[in-house]
């Protein structure tokens, strides 16, 4: 996407001097950003890590890593890699580095973005592999060069994705908690690569890579624990072989030091000091000697020194997120109070909106409906009169006006008389006396159904009014918990991403036709931290209303589980609320599938609604259940299904307007079109879905439906 500069009144004095000087300062003003530093530090430690003993990709990969994500930063960071490349190789190492810089820095400035992960490292494969061949014909064109330089082109490239992937994860989280397994993965790449570029840097016979490792390794040993502090030791430890190879020592004094470091935890930082002290004197005698064991036992007091030093209460910030933790089971409470009071406020504001559309709805009782008076009317007196057929259809208008005029006169006096009527009917009607008394009965039903009706309603108004200020009451009490609370987010968008990747769903519709709307409805609903609510329901009829009653019977539910309310709970508690909420028959179909992200259950609740297939390669399980609708009975009996649903499987949910369309025997279409597919893609799967229906209904659709579609543990 092309960036539209910012709007900057000119000047028609400048010129062209003035606009190199602006031009020299805008390059010179990122120098003073810290983050630019960070970067070409890292970049400088990077470009001299070496794989192997030969290969150098750390330093290329990072460059075209930031060079995609960051492009403002590419020139000096491409000059500190190959600074830290100079430093540990010359000639045509040097230049080949040299040469990749320049030509990845042309390639990803005329790349443009894509959302496609095989883009860039295929680029950074081109563009090194180019370079690669050029410097072989100018070397030793044989196969061990050929060989290795093919390696390290494959290195750069994946090495790549890793500092991409790591950089877009550093962006967005705040612990060190909120990384994924994979996001772990690519940090201790990053780690390696830059213990690996610390070898070598000595100051006064101290190294700069073992430092960082002790250090590195006492921090874990008094956060964490010994066996913390034991896996870093033998990680760092075994890091300096990737370049040298053979120095087993290493890796053994630092993870038995990490060890005893950790088994002290309990003594604070002066034992945790003094363990690893101990550990790295008794490893270092047995496995170096002459001047080494002075310059190692000078390196381990150094680290021992800083550590003390160091805040650790701020690195197990970094690690969990939690600067103060006495306080935090104290917010954690009130930030779940908080949760749960708002959630309940949000259940009484959708039964208040519910019972207020209901009294909406049912304002039609209040107005007489003259036509269906009339046909009552007919019923009673005309139906068995010899002459019905002469008033009601040869002089049907004449009859329908005169009745007209009875209704009008009724309304205004309350009652009437034989006399009250028009001389013509009265001459006409052979039974006007039963006329008028079929009429005053029928009206004195009305009103009184109208006064009822009318009482109904403004109870249901009174009730909405009330439930919306308890819930007033309540959002006001979860504002000043959520106040006291100060609760940290990171966690929860770490749980978020997980549960994206863990599910992919796709989702289509249709409405019946000649309709726009469809009136069936379906919810996504993130239900705790381990659990995942997805939902569809048919309401009554089609159209708009069907649309309003599914989608009062979703929000109630949404809120119910989001407040902790379990699904049989949350149905049998939407079920009351839709009987007690009108009159009239009202019903909905709710169909629940809710995943457990901890592991492959998943709970199915089917209350009046189609079935549900599982597909798991060529193999199909049909989900039924027989029950009737949510609002038609006082009190339902809910049936929970528990089913397996593994890495690769598909879910697949519809209401019953997709079977509709195929009457008999070939009703249940969908399990052997489920079979026979081999879609992958969860949306494309529910598109397919409803596009066969309407195939099948020969593009007539007598119902709305929904075809909803879950893939688990599905990245395409």
């Amino acid at each position: 996407m092309t960036e539209i500069p910012t709007y900057r009144r000119g000047s028609r004095n400048s010129t062209t001097p003035a606009k190199a000087k602006k031009s020299k300062l805008y390059l010179l003003k990122p120098l003073g950003r810290v983050d630019l530093w960070a970067n070409v530090l890292t970049g400088f430690l990077l470009a001299r890590a070496v794989v192997f003993g030969e290969l150098l990709p750390f330093g290329t990969a990072f460059f075209a890593a930031l060079t995609a994500q960051r492009p403002g930063l590419a020139w000096p960071v491409g000059l500190a890699v190959l600074a830290g490349t100079a430093t540990i190789t010359r000639g045509l190492p040097l230049l080949s580095v040299a040469l990749s810089l320049i030509m990845l820095g042309i390639l990803l400035r005329a790349v443009k973005r894509s959302n496609s992960w095989l883009v860039l490292p295929g680029v950074v494969l081109t563009g090194v592999a180019v370079v690669k061949a050029g410097i072989l014909t100018l070397g030793r064109p044989e196969i061990y060069e050929a060989a290795k330089a093919t390696v390290e082109v494959i290195l750069i490239a994946v090495l790549t994705l890793v500092f991409v992937a790591f950089y877009k994860s550093f962006q967005r989280i705040r612990t060190l908690r909120d990384l994924s397994i994979e996001e772990t993965l690519c940090l201790i790449v990053l780690v390696t690569g830059l213990v690996n570029g610390m070898q070598g840097i000595v100051l006064y016979q101290v190294s700069l890579g073992g430092l960082f490792s002790k250090l590195a390794v006492l921090s874990a040993a008094y956060l964490v624990g010994p066996g913390a502090g034991a896996a870093i030791g033998v990680f760092l430890g075994f890091i300096p072989s990737l370049s040298k190879g053979g120095l087993a020592g290493i890796t053994g004094t630092l993870g038995i030091g990490g060890l005893v470091a950790g088994l002290f935890q309990s003594l604070g930082k002066a034992g945790v000091a003094a363990g690893f002290f101990l550990a790295s004197f008794i490893g270092t005698y047995y496995y170096t000697g002459g001047t080494e064991v002075v310059a190692a036992l000078a390196e381990t007091l150094i680290a021992v020194f800083l550590f003390l030093l160091l805040p650790i209460n701020v690195l197990d910030h970094i690690r969990t997120g939690n600067a103060n933790p006495e306080g935090s089971p104290k917010r954690k409470m009130f930030g779940f109070a908080a949760m749960r009071v708002k959630g309940l406020a949000e259940i009484f504001e959708e039964i208040a909106d519910s019972y207020q559309h209901a009294a909406a709805l049912d304002s039609s009782l209040v107005k007489p409906d003259v036509p269906g008076l009339m046909n009552i009317l007919a019923d009673r007196v005309c139906i068995n009169c010899p002459v019905v057929k002469v008033c009601w259809e040869k002089d049907f208008y004449k009859t329908y006006k005169s009745l007209l005029e009875i209704f009008t006169l009724i309304e205004i006096k309350g009652a009437i008389q034989v006399s009250d009527l028009p001389v013509e009917l009265r001459r006409q009607c052979g039974r006007i006396k039963e006329m008028v008394l079929a009429v005053n009965f029928i009206f004195d039903n009305q009103r009184t159904s109208q006064n009822w009706a009318k009482r109904y309603n403004e109870n249901r108004d009174m009730i909405s009014s009330q439930l919306r200020g308890v819930s007033g009451m309540m959002n006001n009490l979860a504002r000043e918990l959520s106040e006291r609370a100060d609760v940290q987010n990171g966690g929860k968008r770490a749980k978020a991403r997980r549960r994206r990747d863990f599910l992919d769903i796709g989702v289509a519709t249709l409405p019946k036709t000649g309709n726009s709307v469809c009136g069936d409805g379906y919810a996504s609903v993130p239900v705790g931290e381990d659990k995942h609510a997805i939902i569809l329901s048919d309401g009554m009829g089609v159209g708009d209303k069907a649309a309003k009653e599914s989608s009062a019977a979703l929000s109630l539910l949404e809120q119910l589980l989001r407040t902790g309310f379990d699904g049989e709970s949350a149905i049998k508690t939407l079920n009351s609320i839709l009987v007690l909420r009108s009159p009239e028959e009202t019903f909905a179909t709710v169909d629940m599938a809710l995943f457990d992200l901890e592991s492959n259950r998943v709970d199915f609740i089917k209350v009046g609604s189609a079935p549900s297939y599982i597909k798991r390669g060529e193999q199909i399980e049909v989900i039924s259940a027989s029950s009737l609708p949510v609002g038609i009975l006082n009190s339902i009996e809910v049936e929970i299904i528990s089913r397996e649903l593994r890495e690769g499987d598909t879910l697949v949910m519809v209401t019953d307007g997709l079977l509709d369309v195929v009457k008999g025997a070939q009703a249940d279409w969908i399990e052997e079109y489920l079979r026979d597919t081999q879609t992958a893609n969860a949306q494309i799967l529910a598109e397919e879905l409803v596009v066969r229906a309407k195939s099948l209904g020969q593009g007539v659709l007598a119902d709305d439906m929904v075809a909803l579609a879950i893939r688990k543990g599905y990245w395409g």
